[in-house]
């Protein structure tokens, strides 16, 4: 199958690329010039067609001219922070448009958009949260994506069948993000509990790649959205005693009230990144992937016991 796959040079994207490569599948990947040095070992696959350039640059669509069967849309800039708001704006929702608009122009029929659980609230207003929880999106990448959601909703009824993928906080082979801060952190002795121990639910990147390969080689585009995620949340403090036993560092273990007063502070003082991180470590979130494995045949991680084996084999 012929496949456009946006974001191949992010954590997430690397993983995709080589499960759908591997499976066969021919991939037309636009990346820009800055970013190739990131997918150094998948340009030895001769079913990789890299085109120089970004997703959204209609030039850079327009160049393609072999027949396309699925977009995998995964490219976007991701936290806060990252760019100034009218780039967010650009890449995240109006880039998603270019490629909606390009797929009808091309008659593309598949449409795969990785969004993010974050829609719904880095922490979510009910637990476990459920694809129907109200939006929620806080802080301007969050909201970004939700409004691209809401551009894909309105193709659904047009000759195109799209998904809309949910993930929570990835982890795995060559993660630079949440999980390995934590590792860094603890090693460090600078990892902060909160008195109260919250429940926190990650996602194995390879056992999604692999479930993006299953909704492709199935064909399961139904026009719906689904919350993606390991099998179970896990014990954060149980995590971090994990991490620790296995990397040495130490705990610190702080009043609620601390990290209470520490979030007030950073909302007032417009630290969005900082009051996010400080949320993820203190407060629960946590989802229900039911939907996804009764209609997709999903197999979610064990997380605990993929980190256990991650760290064995020196991942983080």
């Amino acid at each position: 199958m012929n496949i456009f796959l946006t974001g191949m040079s992010g954590f997430m994207g690397r993983h995709v690329a080589k499960k759908l490569l591997n499976e066969g599948h021919q991939l037309f990947a636009p990346v820009r010039a800055e970013s190739l040095n990131k997918i150094n070992v998948l340009q030895q696959y001769p079913n990789l067609k890299i085109i120089k350039g970004a997703f959204y640059d209609s030039a850079v669509l327009n160049s393609i001219k072999s027949p396309i069967d699925a977009i995998v849309h995964l490219a976007s800039i991701r936290g806060a922070g990252k760019a100034p708001v009218e780039k967010y704006q650009l890449v995240n929702v109006d880039g998603t448009q270019n490629l909606l608009n390009w797929a009808r122009k091309r008659e593309i029929t598949r449409f795969l958009y990785i969004s993010t659980v974050g829609v719904l609230g880095s922490i979510p207003s009910e637990l476990p949260a459920r694809v129907n929880s109200p939006f929620a999106a806080d802080g301007i990448y969050h909201q970004s994506k939700a409004q691209a959601e809401k551009r894909i909703l309105q193709i659904s009824n047009t000759s195109i069948k799209f998904l809309i993928l949910r993930p929570t906080i990835t982890y795995g082979p060559e993660d630079d993000g949440f999980l390995k801060k934590m590792v860094a952190l603890i090693q460090t002795n600078k990892m902060m509990l909160a008195k109260s121990d919250i429940l926190i639910h990650l996602l194995d990147v390879q056992a999604f790649s692999e479930l993006i390969n299953r909704i492709i080689k199935k064909d399961l585009f139904n026009n719906n959205i689904y919350l993606i995620a390991d099998q179970q949340p896990v014990s954060f403090k149980k995590l971090a005693n994990l991490i620790k036993a296995a990397r040495g560092g130490r705990l610190w273990q702080v009043p609620d009230f601390v990290f209470s007063l520490a979030k007030k502070t950073t909302q007032l003082l417009k630290m969005d990144a900082l009051r996010t991180s400080l949320q993820l470590i203190s407060e629960s979130w946590y989802y229900d992937i039911t939907p996804a494995l009764q209609d997709m045949d999903y197999i979610p991680a064990d997380t605990e016991q993929q980190i256990k084996e991650y760290l064995k084999d020196n991942v983080y």
